[in-house]
């Protein structure tokens, strides 16, 4: 989670950065003596040689190209020679050496004034500088951008396209990318629709020296987003597992994840460990408990660089989570105080977007999400100049950071502070030797594959159908497949690399075994189903004209009126009237994000956001009020029953016939006695209701049990009728046993069993069709009966 705050004024400064560069600095060089031995004069030919590939590499001009620099042994000081026409540096550097009235040559390479970025707003990223709580960014950019490096950010996504309604932002546009993947939402498109992606991609490789903004750590690296977070900020460790795996697989050196969760999972724990494997740097978020309560997957040390937050003054942030799993801090702020007297709270300054994806801004955040890019960015400048192995990268930061707290590593900053040009340093520019040679390979043994399952209908009712299987797509590394056999259970039903044969009604499992020309084996299965011919069903009966009121999650036209995302919207079965217009009420800032109609008319809703109402003042998105008459009044207060996290916002709401409270929220929960996911929904029994709310909980409905389990199927709308059938909705699409639709329309779950273990029905009908009813462009926020 982290902390925002809104700089307004920022794009209105105009600060000028005046800096020049040396183009021909006079290189200074210890009088060599002319009686030396040959030993020196080797080791000098050495090192000059190894300074000339070093610049070569950086593939800049670093060195001027017409001339040399060359210490004849009768001279006090070195001369500038011209090139022929056509000549190199890097020939006449071998000519002069080879000549025994020569000391040394060298090129004459370029200096230049420290690299101060010239975008307006760098004087506020105090987290960058060479002073007091920075990490010495300004010289580490003397030496290396992070060029050629691919980072990957596993977030909420970056704003880093122009897409459907998506935006690039304007300081990340001369930003590399390479294509990423949306795990939330399952696209390859993984655009920001939060704001923390963009915000973290910022300190990693914002654009810098473009005269706008902000500047980044390593700017001249590749980003990769891979959005594993929605739009609410919360993820499932399945998503980031398949975030960190793909990351891996196309091209990462470098992950960052700037975010938690509070669960050790093997899942996540070998995924880490696939990516530091293969050679992957992996950075993480300390978290923000402000205890030593681990977080993950910052917490498994042997593959992941924990990082905690500092403050300028270099203190260790309120917020930040610490312990013997911290391995460094960075810069994460702490937007409540001004102690470099900037005019502004200490926070850590990047472009992200506001109350829309295209409304950008620069905005201070705070939190072990901001500290845990600079490090990222940081490990992008080591590689670029040559480290590869993830030990090395992470040693060449702890073993160069400030240490900060007790001598050493200690439990509150780990090793320290992480200072980039001392971590370059240390490293020399030059790359580490590469590894020894790998003795020649053994045989490898081939690898089958037996295709994808296979399903098909009897078309001639006669029992069985013919199938053809294929193993074409086995192979054998280092040599030839020799034999193929395909059986059924323990008997052969073929020998060749295809298999055509007649299978019943029913599944059956076929294994497909194969045998390389050295003897070595391998397996795979494919299940082949035969299901008897299907009678044509009927016609899917018209949808229930029973009401349905329902809050629109966008803005736009649903039956010819105009609807926004604070209003209600009431569905007699054929047409559409608005029932609560919510701008008329002071609505306009925040969207409903639940709503419950009470018997008399009057209304039950959540806001999406905290909000100022009018006659109570103001009001937390896991509150309820009440409105009637024109006059709202607080029903359920949410921190009074410890609904205080970010995840716990109330997303749906229903009254049960005994006055009970339904409640979904937007991610998982954890309450007295009791803890659920986005899918389930809780119960609380009141002992008192109104702004001294007390009571209890119960799990009413566990939605993993039937079926509803992916991270697009966060229930988001629930009702309850008479017979106690579940009405539902979700904030995507959603597939369960006997039904799937999209976010705007509405199921129905006939309950056998309820609350921990929870089992019944789905009815095969919508009980509401978004699509039918021309509801699918606003789609459904929140709903009932």
């Amino acid at each position: 989670m982290k902390n925002v705050f809104l700089v307004p004024l920022l794009s209105a400064f105009v600060i000028i950065l005046g800096f020049s560069q040396v183009s021909h600095a006079q290189v200074f060089v210890r009088d060599f003596s002319i009686h030396r031995s040959d030993e020196l004069l080797d080791r000098a030919e050495s090192r000059i040689r190894a300074t000339f590939e070093r610049a070569e590499a950086l593939q800049e001009r670093a060195y001027n190209v017409t001339h040399v620099l060359v210490r004849f042994k009768d001279q006090k000081r070195a001369q500038k020679v011209l090139l022929r026409t056509g000549e190199s540096v890097g020939t006449a550097l071998d000519t002069y050496w080879g000549r025994s009235d020569v000391l040394y040559a060298e090129p004459d390479y370029v200096a230049t004034q420290s690299s101060l970025p010239n975008d307006p707003s760098y004087s506020y990223q105090w987290n960058l500088m060479n002073a007091s709580g920075g990490i010495f960014a300004e010289s580490a950019w003397d030496i290396a951008n992070g060029s050629g490096v691919i980072v990957a950010v596993l977030d909420t996504g970056i704003a880093y396209e122009n897409y459907s309604s998506f935006r690039l932002a304007p300081d990340l546009a001369e930003t590399s990318f390479i294509d990423g993947y949306d795990y939330a939402n399952d696209d390859s498109h993984p655009n920001d629709d939060e704001g923390h992606g963009t915000h973290v991609a910022g300190t990693i490789a914002q654009t810098t020296n473009n005269g706008t903004g902000v500047a980044g750590v390593a700017y001249g690296a590749t980003l990769m987003p891979v959005k594993v977070l929605n739009r609410r900020g919360s993820g499932y460790y399945s998503d980031i597992a398949n975030g960190i795996i793909f990351a891996t697989d196309n091209g990462a050196k470098v992950i960052n994840m700037s975010l938690g969760g509070s669960f050790d999972s093997s899942t996540l724990r070998d995924a880490v460990e696939y990516a530091y494997t293969r050679g992957v740097t992996i950075v993480a978020a300390a978290g923000n408990s402000g205890s030593n309560r681990i977080q993950y997957p910052a917490g498994y040390n042997d593959y992941v660089i924990a990082v905690g937050a500092t403050r300028y003054d270099e203190h260790l942030a309120g917020y930040s989570t610490y312990g013997s799993f911290v391995d460094l801090v960075a810069p994460g702020g702490d937007s409540n105080i001004d102690q470099n007297g900037d005019g502004y709270g200490d926070g850590i300054l990047q472009q992200t977007f506001g109350r829309s994806v295209d409304d950008f801004g620069y905005f201070f955040f705070q939190g072990t999400s901001m500290a845990s890019p600079h490090v990222a960015g940081v490990a992008a400048l080591l590689i670029q100049m040559g480290l590869t192995n993830p030990d090395d990268i992470r040693f060449a930061m702890e073993s160069t950071a400030k240490d900060l707290g007790s001598s050493g590593r200690d439990t509150t900053y780990g090793w320290g502070l992480v200072n980039a040009r001392a971590a370059i340093d240390s490293i020399g520019g030059t790359p580490p030797p590469p590894p020894p040679p790998l003795p020649p390979p053994g045989n490898e043994p081939p690898v089958a594959s037996a295709g994808d399952d296979v399903t098909v209908l009897d078309n001639d009712n006669n029992g069985f159908e013919s199938v053809t299987l294929s193993g074409l797509a086995s192979q054998d590394p280092d040599g030839i497949i020799s034999s193929y056999a395909w059986k059924d259970g323990s008997t052969l039903i073929g020998s060749d690399a295809q298999l055509t044969h007649s299978f019943g009604i029913g599944s059956t499992l076929i294994t497909l075994e194969i045998t390389d020309n050295d003897g070595a084996t391998d397996s795979d299965t494919v299940v082949v189903t035969v299901n008897a011919p299907e009678t044509s069903p009927p016609p899917p009966p018209t949808p229930s004209g029973q009401p349905l009121y329902f809050s629109p999650e966008s803005s736009g036209s649903v039956g010819g009126i105009s609807v926004a995302n604070e209003d209600i919207v009431y569905f007699d079965g054929t047409s559409y009237s608005l029932y609560f217009d919510g701008s008329s009420y002071g609505l306009s800032g925040g969207a409903l994000n639940a709503f419950h109609i009470m018997s008399d008319g009057s209304i039950l809703m959540s806001l999406n956001s905290s909000e100022s109402l009018p006659d109570i003042g103001s009001v937390d998105d896991s509150d309820i009020v009440h409105f009637q008459n024109g006059v709202f009044s607080l029903y359920f207060d949410g921190s009074d029953v410890d609904l205080t996290r970010g995840s716990e916002d109330i997303d749906a709401i229903t009254l049960l016939p005994n006055g009970n409270i339904l409640l979904s929220t937007v991610g998982s929960f954890r309450v007295s006695g009791l803890s659920g996911r986005d899918e389930d929904v809780f119960e609380f029994i009141p002992s008192f209701l109104g702004s001294t709310t007390s009571g209890s909980f119960r799990m009413y409905f566990n939605g993993s049990d039937v079926g509803i389990s992916s991270s697009r199927e966060d229930i988001n709308g629930i009702s309850i009728d008479s017979s106690g059938k579940l009405y539902l909705s979700t904030i995507s699409n959603f597939s369960v046993s006997t039904v799937s639709g999209e976010g705007s329309d509405v199921f129905v779950f006939v309950p056998t069993t309820l609350g921990e273990s929870t089992s019944g029905s789905f009815s095969a009908v919508l009980y509401f069709d978004g699509a039918l009813h021309g509801a699918r462009s606003v789609g459904i926020s929140a709903l009932s009966l």
